[in-house]
């Protein structure tokens, strides 16, 4: 017999179903405990949770049914491998408050943890990986497209030709704008979803961003300064100008706040063993 207290939520279930024999379930602020065929079973939240909300700062670890028409039929899904669902008890209160069905929200609210209501979303979150290695993978890879589309038009011979055609037949607004942008719309968003956890953090990312596509637009223009001098008519579009840094500013601006605010659509990971409760807290 588990025992009852404020810190958790014991009850003898009407039915259980992916586990066999159960005689009593218990769900505390960090874990589902279940005792079946004599034996008392443990199951931490964070050793099967997929990650953390970015938004809310809760951690899915289950879903929530409730049946209007029968309470009993009300259930809890549990995410472990195979799933847990748990039936409301038969002779117990039913009514908010005081329902098990409700107290069992709400002791999972305090322990950091909640249940997605009437099912899982429509598609399932994305864990952010935050490795660096992955990071600095995905901001070459922007850069390394942003170089190969200005330096297509070294290519010798017709294609070369009809490249450069491509990217400066438009004095107003050449395609090669494509190739000085890039950077500073694709790193700032990749910097901001993967690691802007806080103001600090974006304001970090927006000046480093900021840096690397001016360099690499500076850069950018030297190299095809032979064929496509845009600093000069018909173009008139110099690097060394307030517009073009305020513009610049701008956009890289614009872009990380996209990726901050769309980073909260994720799940971010969570410690796991040893230092899991520390990181919970």
């Amino acid at each position: 017999m588990i025992t009852n207290t404020n810190n958790a939520v014991c009850f003898r279930p009407s039915r259980v179903e992916g586990i066999a024999d159960v005689d009593e379930v218990c769900v505390s602020r960090d874990a589902l405990e279940i005792v079946a065929a004599g034996k008392h079973l443990t199951f931490p939240f964070l050793d099967f949770a997929r990650g953390r909300e970015i938004a809310t700062g809760r951690v899915p670890v289950g879903e929530l049914h409730f049946s209007k028409s029968s309470y009993t039929n009300s259930h809890f899904v549990f995410y472990m491998t195979p799933r847990i669902v748990i039936f409301m008890p038969a002779d117990e209160p039913t009514t908010y408050p005081n329902s098990h069905f409700w107290r069992v929200q709400a002791i999972l609210r305090d322990g950091g943890f909640k249940l997605y209501e009437d099912g899982p979303p429509k598609l399932p979150p994305i864990v952010l990986d935050p490795r660096p290695a992955r990071t600095i993978a995905y901001v070459m890879a922007a850069l390394a497209f942003a170089w190969a589309y200005a330096l297509a038009g070294f290519l010798p011979g017709m294609a070369g030709a009809v490249w450069r055609d491509h990217l400066l037949w438009n004095s107003g607004n050449p395609s090669i704008s494509l190739a000085f942008m890039l950077p500073a719309i694709a790193i700032p968003i990749t910097l901001a979803l993967r690691h802007g956890r806080t103001a600090r953090a974006v304001t970090m990312i927006i000046a480093t961003s900021y840096v690397i596509a001016m360099l690499s637009q500076f850069a950018m223009r030297h190299v095809i300064h032979p064929w496509a001098a845009i600093e000069q008519p018909p173009f008139n579009r110099p690097f060394w100008s307030a517009h073009q840094f305020g513009s610049m500013l701008i956009v890289v601006v614009i872009a990380a706040i996209f990726g901050f605010t769309w980073r909260r659509a994720f799940l971010e990971p969570i410690a796991r063993g040893s230092d899991a409760k520390t990181a919970n807290k």
